[in-house]
């Protein structure tokens, strides 16, 4: 019985490292764990942050519909500025009276069908309003995304409330700002796009060398009248 004792003692090491050893393992399967399901939220908050980031461009849409209807039916905007506008923050302003010009009725129908109501200054604070409901879930996502840890990348543009944010367009890099107003990649490249403006002077340059090629026939058929006079005289003069 001693050697089997001395024998289980000589065990009793090895057993204590494989458990210390197995207990270690557990941890870092626990933490890979929890890593992976942070990350997962994570991700679902940040898309959650993108789609109340694009609801707080709503007011755009609204009015674009507004003005196609308004050019649809002849309306005019009368009084103070005469406009309809959106922002920087998203938000649409009006500066007008009344309207004025063609349908009025069919416009005001269009209106109800359109929105349930012809009362566009109700369509356009229930559009502000659920722009601030939308701003104010981003901001609260983006607390729940900087409280694991993480940094909002809320890549379709929006309001950035200040902190940290992803930036760079060569590898993803850390910047620490204020407040600032993010315009879309898209957005961007209309902003950045000179095409129209090319466009327009190609074809303005094309329209001045149109006339001036009908300037130079003129000019020239001025010439031959001229040169006709040297040679047979002026006409009579007709009366």
């Amino acid at each position: 019985f001693g050697d089997v004792a001395d024998s289980g003692r000589g065990l009793v090491n090895p057993m204590g490292k494989l458990s210390r050893m197995l207990g270690r393992l557990q941890d870092a399967v626990d933490k890979d764990r929890q890593q992976r399901e942070a990350a997962l939220k994570i991700a679902g908050l940040q898309v959650k942050g993108a789609d109340a980031v694009t609801r707080t461009r709503q007011g755009q849409g609204i009015v674009d519909d507004f003005n196609a209807l308004r050019d649809q039916y002849g309306i005019t905007l009368t009084g103070q500025k005469g406009t309809v506008s959106v922002n920087g923050k998203g938000r649409i302003e009006t500066s007008f009276d009344y309207y004025g010009g063609g349908d009025v009725v069919g416009f005001k129908a269009a209106l109800r069908k359109r929105y349930g109501t012809d009362s566009i200054g109700k369509v356009f604070s229930q559009s502000n309003q659920r722009v601030a409901n939308a701003e104010e879930r981003a901001d609260k996502l983006r607390q729940q995304i900087e409280a694991l840890g993480a940094i909002p990348a809320f890549a379709t543009g929006g309001l950035h409330y200040g902190g940290p944010r992803i930036v760079g367009e060569r590898g993803w890099e850390i910047e620490n700002t204020g407040s600032s107003r993010i315009h879309s990649h898209a957005e961007s490249v209309a902003m950045l796009d000179n095409r129209p403006l090319a466009q327009a002077i190609d074809t303005f340059a094309k329209t001045a060398l149109a006339q001036g090629q009908r300037m130079e026939l003129f000019v020239r058929k001025i010439s031959q009248f001229l040169e006709g006079w040297d040679e047979d005289g002026q006409p009579e003069v007709r009366v």
